[in-house]
Protein backbone atom coordinates (compact mmCIF):
# COMPACT_ATOMS: atom_id res chain seq x y z
CA UNK A 1 0.00 0.00 0.00
CA UNK A 2 2.81 2.40 0.90
CA UNK A 3 4.54 1.55 -2.37
CA UNK A 4 1.54 2.68 -4.44
CA UNK A 5 1.24 5.95 -2.50
CA UNK A 6 4.97 6.52 -2.89
CA UNK A 7 4.81 5.94 -6.66
CA UNK A 8 1.84 8.32 -6.98
CA UNK A 9 3.68 10.94 -4.94
CA UNK A 10 6.75 10.63 -7.14
CA UNK A 11 4.63 10.85 -10.30
CA UNK A 12 2.84 13.96 -9.05
CA UNK A 13 6.16 15.52 -8.06
CA UNK A 14 7.65 14.79 -11.48
CA UNK A 15 4.60 16.21 -13.27
CA UNK A 16 4.71 19.37 -11.16
CA UNK A 17 8.45 19.76 -11.74
CA UNK A 18 7.98 19.23 -15.48
CA UNK A 19 5.19 21.78 -15.66
CA UNK A 20 7.25 24.29 -13.68
CA UNK A 21 10.25 23.72 -15.95
CA UNK A 22 8.19 24.21 -19.11
CA UNK A 23 6.47 27.28 -17.72
CA UNK A 24 9.18 29.16 -15.86
CA UNK A 25 12.47 27.36 -16.21
CA UNK A 26 13.18 27.32 -19.91
CA UNK A 27 16.69 28.71 -19.78
CA UNK A 28 17.32 27.30 -23.21
CA UNK A 29 14.72 29.61 -24.76
CA UNK A 30 17.22 32.37 -25.34
CA UNK A 31 20.34 32.18 -27.48
CA UNK A 32 22.74 33.69 -24.95
CA UNK A 33 25.59 31.45 -26.15
CA UNK A 34 25.19 32.52 -29.78
CA UNK A 35 27.78 35.09 -30.90
CA UNK A 36 24.97 37.16 -32.42
CA UNK A 37 23.26 37.50 -29.04
CA UNK A 38 26.10 39.47 -27.46
CA UNK A 39 26.58 41.51 -30.63
CA UNK A 40 22.96 42.46 -31.29
CA UNK A 41 21.30 42.49 -27.86
CA UNK A 42 22.45 46.05 -27.05
CA UNK A 43 21.36 47.24 -30.49
CA UNK A 44 17.91 45.68 -30.22
CA UNK A 45 17.25 47.02 -26.74
CA UNK A 46 18.01 50.53 -28.03
CA UNK A 47 16.02 50.19 -31.24
CA UNK A 48 13.30 52.79 -31.58
CA UNK A 49 11.21 54.27 -34.36
CA UNK A 50 14.06 56.43 -35.66
CA UNK A 51 16.77 53.80 -35.93
CA UNK A 52 17.77 50.97 -38.20
CA UNK A 53 19.14 47.62 -37.12
CA UNK A 54 22.37 47.15 -39.05
CA UNK A 55 22.95 43.44 -39.73
CA UNK A 56 26.25 43.71 -41.62
CA UNK A 57 28.17 41.81 -38.91
CA UNK A 58 25.56 39.05 -38.50
CA UNK A 59 27.29 35.66 -38.74
CA UNK A 60 30.52 37.47 -39.70
CA UNK A 61 28.73 38.73 -42.82
CA UNK A 62 28.02 35.21 -44.05
CA UNK A 63 24.26 35.28 -44.58
CA UNK A 64 21.93 35.87 -47.50
CA UNK A 65 18.62 36.77 -45.83
CA UNK A 66 17.72 37.84 -42.30
CA UNK A 67 14.51 38.75 -40.48
CA UNK A 68 13.66 40.56 -37.26
CA UNK A 69 10.66 39.24 -35.35
CA UNK A 70 8.80 40.84 -32.47
CA UNK A 71 6.42 39.35 -29.95
CA UNK A 72 3.60 36.96 -30.83
CA UNK A 73 5.28 35.77 -34.03
CA UNK A 74 6.22 32.35 -35.41
CA UNK A 75 9.64 32.67 -37.08
CA UNK A 76 10.02 28.96 -37.86
CA UNK A 77 7.06 29.15 -40.25
CA UNK A 78 8.48 32.15 -42.10
CA UNK A 79 12.06 30.93 -42.17
CA UNK A 80 11.07 27.41 -43.22
CA UNK A 81 10.08 28.93 -46.58
CA UNK A 82 13.43 30.69 -46.96
CA UNK A 83 15.92 27.97 -46.07
CA UNK A 84 16.54 24.64 -44.34
CA UNK A 85 15.46 24.55 -40.70
CA UNK A 86 17.38 21.90 -38.73
CA UNK A 87 15.55 18.86 -37.40
CA UNK A 88 16.07 20.13 -33.84
CA UNK A 89 14.78 23.64 -34.55
CA UNK A 90 11.81 22.37 -36.53
CA UNK A 91 10.50 20.98 -33.25
CA UNK A 92 12.19 23.20 -30.67
CA UNK A 93 11.05 26.56 -32.06
CA UNK A 94 7.46 25.35 -32.26
CA UNK A 95 7.64 23.82 -28.77
CA UNK A 96 8.23 27.34 -27.45
CA UNK A 97 4.76 28.34 -28.61
CA UNK A 98 2.96 25.43 -26.98
CA UNK A 99 -0.53 26.80 -26.31
CA UNK A 100 -0.60 26.46 -22.54
CA UNK A 101 2.61 28.38 -22.06
CA UNK A 102 3.04 31.04 -24.72
CA UNK A 103 1.18 32.70 -27.57
CA UNK A 104 4.07 32.58 -30.02
CA UNK A 105 7.58 31.35 -30.53
CA UNK A 106 8.59 34.88 -29.69
CA UNK A 107 6.57 36.22 -26.77
CA UNK A 108 5.78 39.76 -25.64
CA UNK A 109 8.94 41.70 -24.67
CA UNK A 110 11.11 39.32 -26.69
CA UNK A 111 12.58 39.49 -30.17
CA UNK A 112 14.39 37.21 -32.57
CA UNK A 113 16.77 37.56 -35.45
CA UNK A 114 16.57 34.61 -37.81
CA UNK A 115 18.85 34.29 -40.79
CA UNK A 116 19.72 32.01 -43.68
CA UNK A 117 23.43 31.43 -44.08
CA UNK A 118 25.28 30.87 -47.34
CA UNK A 119 24.61 27.11 -47.07
CA UNK A 120 20.82 27.72 -46.97
CA UNK A 121 20.68 26.71 -43.27
CA UNK A 122 18.39 28.72 -41.00
CA UNK A 123 19.64 29.99 -37.62
CA UNK A 124 17.62 31.57 -34.80
CA UNK A 125 18.93 34.10 -32.28
CA UNK A 126 16.26 34.53 -29.61
CA UNK A 127 16.54 37.58 -27.33
CA UNK A 128 14.96 37.49 -23.90
CA UNK A 129 13.04 39.94 -21.81
CA UNK A 130 15.66 42.66 -22.27
CA UNK A 131 13.21 44.31 -24.65
CA UNK A 132 11.67 46.00 -21.59
CA UNK A 133 14.49 48.52 -21.72
CA UNK A 134 14.12 49.17 -25.44
CA UNK A 135 11.00 49.55 -27.54
CA UNK A 136 9.18 46.91 -25.52
CA UNK A 137 5.84 45.69 -26.70
CA UNK A 138 5.71 48.11 -29.64
CA UNK A 139 7.57 45.38 -31.52
CA UNK A 140 4.61 42.99 -31.14
CA UNK A 141 3.62 41.25 -34.39
CA UNK A 142 6.60 42.86 -36.11
CA UNK A 143 8.16 40.84 -38.95
CA UNK A 144 10.55 42.38 -41.42
CA UNK A 145 13.16 40.71 -43.60
CA UNK A 146 16.09 41.95 -45.62
CA UNK A 147 18.87 40.62 -47.84
CA UNK A 148 22.65 40.92 -47.70
CA UNK A 149 22.50 43.54 -50.46
CA UNK A 150 20.50 45.84 -48.12
CA UNK A 151 21.75 44.70 -44.69
CA UNK A 152 19.55 46.75 -42.37
CA UNK A 153 16.02 46.62 -41.03
CA UNK A 154 14.24 49.84 -40.24
CA UNK A 155 11.56 50.09 -37.64
CA UNK A 156 8.64 50.30 -38.31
Amino acid sequence: MKSVKFKKSILILLLCAGFWFLTFGLPFLYSVDHAGYQLFEPKITQLDTTKKLDLVQLNRGEWREACLFGGYTHPSEVMGKKGKVSFFDSYFQQLKSWGLLRLGEVEEWESMIAYVDNSEDVHFVHFGATMKSGIGNTLEHFEKCTTRERPWISYP
